[in-house]
Order: C-alpha cells, then structure tokens, then sequence
C-alpha cells in the first residue's frame, strides 16, 4: 500500500468524524432559546447566521467556533470578541484588527451592549468574521466585506454612545479677562490583585476601585487606561483571555461606580507578558494577577 492511499484511508473517517461533531453543535444551536440580554439575544443570532453559512461551506472549523460562541450567547454569555491570539495572522494585518478590536471592547464596555444591543452584536461578529477571512487571507473581497460591516455597526453603536449637548445662550459681549495658566495634568495609578485563575473583583479589589474613583471624580477628566495581566502559572493564550477579562471587569466595575463620561478610556491585556515580579514559566506569583488602572487627569 503507498503512502498517498494509507493517508486517504486514515484522512476518510478523520473528516466523517470531525463532520459528524460539527453537525451535533450546529443542530444544538439552531434549537436554543436565547435568555440574556437583547444584545446577547442579537449575537446568538448573528453568530447562527455565520455558523450555519461556514457548516454549508465544509469549513467545519469555523463552524464549529461560530456554533459554540452561539451556544454560550443564548445562555447569557460572557462572549467577547475574538482575541487577537486567536488566529494566525499576517503580520502586516494585526496593527489594524488590534485597533479595531480595541475600539469595540471601549464601545462595549461604555455602554454599547445595552444602548445599541443589534448593532453592538453585528459589529462583535463582523469583527470575528473579519478576523478569520483575514487569517484564511485569500479572498480580498470577503476580507473587505466584513471589515465594512464591522465598521459600519460599531460607528453606529459610538453614535449611541455620544451625548447630546445642549445649546448655550449666547451671552453679552464683553471685555474677557486674560487667561488663567492652565492646570498641569496629574497622575495616578492603582492597582488591584486577582485570586489565583480567575476574573472575579475581591473586596480588597473593590476598595481600590472605589479610591480609582473618588480620585478621578475630584478632577476633569483626561485619559484612563485599564491594562490585565496575569502570572505566569498556565498557557499563554489562555493567560490573555484570563487577563482581557480582567480588564474589563475593572473597567466595567467603574463605569458602574459612577466614572464621568468624557475621557479617552483604554483597555488591554498584557497576559503574562509584563510581570510585576519577574518569575520562572509555570510558576504563580499573587502579584502579577492584577489590573493596572492609570489616570491622568486636571485638576479643578
């Protein structure tokens, strides 16, 4: 027997296998019964959609993500944008969806979800669809359709976001005195310690958010940035869910507390990769599970 025909025999049942599995998960989506939220309810289906389409194009691999990000939507999620990590992408390409993809998260975290649920969802999924026609990297037309799409939805979903202003009177002209020196920026930063793999705030973690606030609510507000990390105990790729999902947790917990709208807010996840303590692979360390919340703002 040559080699060409035992790899056929093996490669035959291997794809009935792998088919028959995406065909369970595929099924198991389309007979759900969303529950969560309205945004959620909008990414269950949005994530149908592109899950039945790749199952009809044999693309079980994709499928299959888009069946179980379904799956996990229709029971209230958290389902977040595709990591970065998550593909294999050119690298001339990553600048771009890294951008994107920060975008995104700040929309959904100020708000997005809940103030423009359909749009929030067709932009969270059009940016996976954008990711994986990117990491395929072989139909520029796809490529660019659900770029557009992507960015056509999350524009609506800023819009939403975006306070209406209310028009000033128009005062008397008079003489202006000379202008005041303006304020120097000031700076501060906070930290708050995560248990051992996991993204749950503790009370200690609470009370630095809360000191978060009540400084930056004692000045106008300029830029905020959130940044996760974790140690370095478990892989890497799943070390940057673990601390992308940190970060939003924070960011979440002081959006709720009260944080003023009106500054450039930042988030990210550094996973393992900027520990506080320099350690050995593999090794936990309590102070590198955290969430790094910087603020520059001018004082009153």
């Amino acid at each position: 027997m040559t080699p060409g025909f035992r790899a056929l025999i093996v490669s035959v049942p291997l794809m009935l296998f792998v088919a028959g599995c995406g065909w369970s998960k595929i099924d198991t989506m389309k007979d759900m019964t969303p529950t969560g939220s309205k945004f959620y309810q909008a990414l269950y289906s949005e994530y149908v959609k592109v899950g039945d389409r790749e199952a009809k194009e044999d693309d079980w691999n994709n499928a299959v993500k888009y069946a179980d990000r379904a799956i996990k939507s229709a029971s209230g999620g958290p389902v977040y944008p595709e990591a970065i990590e998550a593909r294999d992408l050119p690298r001339n390409t990553v600048g771009d969806l890294l951008a994107g993809r920060n975008r995104l998260t700040a929309a959904l975290i100020r708000s997005g979800r809940k103030k423009a649920p359909k749009d929030a969802a067709h932009a969270q999924v059009m940016f996976d669809c954008w990711m994986e026609e990117q990491e395929e990297n072989h139909q520029p037309k796809d490529i660019a359709k659900c770029r557009a799409a992507f960015e056509k939805s999350l524009a609506k979903v800023e819009k939403a976001l975006k306070r209406k202003k209310k028009p000033k009177a128009k005062a008397k002209a008079k003489a202006m005195p000379a202008p005041e020196p303006a304020p120097k920026p000031e700076k501060a930063s906070f930290i708050v310690y995560f248990d051992f793999d996991s993204a749950k705030i503790t009370a200690k973690g609470r009370a630095v958010i809360g000191q978060a606030l009540s400084w930056s609510q004692a000045r106008v507000p300029g830029e905020i940035s959130v940044i996760g990390h974790t140690d370095r105990a478990g892989a890497n790729a799943y070390n940057s869910k673990l601390s992308e999902r940190r970060a939003e947790e924070v960011a979440k917990a002081l959006i709720d507390g009260g944080l003023a709208l009106g500054f450039l807010f930042k988030t990210g996840a550094s996973g393992e990769e900027a520990p506080a303590v320099a350690t050995a692979d593999g090794k936990r360390e309590a102070r590198n599970r955290r969430v790094k919340i910087d603020l520059v703002q001018l004082a009153r």
